[in-house]
């Protein structure tokens, strides 16, 4: 409940400055640093009330910050499209060529 409470209260906090910062003449990023910093502390690494505080049981560095979701590979964006293997093939959609391949989603281009 209490790490809940403390990321609601930054959010509003940052909200807040950033609205503020809209009518200052120079832009400062500080609402966003401070939303960064905010961020990466770990609900379970800040010490609720029911609980008792150890240390020892909690790692800093030991885990990934971010859930680690799958990565997709991009397009690139190309004059000249050229198969980079047997299994790429071409598509024509909204008026551009496209490469797509199954197998090495990196193959995968666009007319441009």
């Amino acid at each position: 409940m209490a790490p809940l409470l403390l990321k609601h209260l930054v959010n509003s906090f940052t909200r807040q400055l950033s609205h503020l910062s809209r009518y200052r003449a120079d832009h400062s990023s500080f609402p966003t640093m401070m939303y960064r910093c905010m961020a990466m502390v770990q609900p379970r690494m800040l010490p609720s009330a029911f609980s008792v505080y150890r240390p020892s049981a909690v790692p800093l560095l030991g885990q990934c910050q971010h859930p680690c979701l799958q990565q997709s590979a991009g397009m690139k964006t190309k004059t000249a499209l050229k198969r980079r293997c047997q299994d790429c093939f071409f598509v024509r959609r909204r008026g551009r060529l496209f490469v797509f391949c199954k197998t090495n989603p990196r193959h995968k281009q666009r007319q441009g």
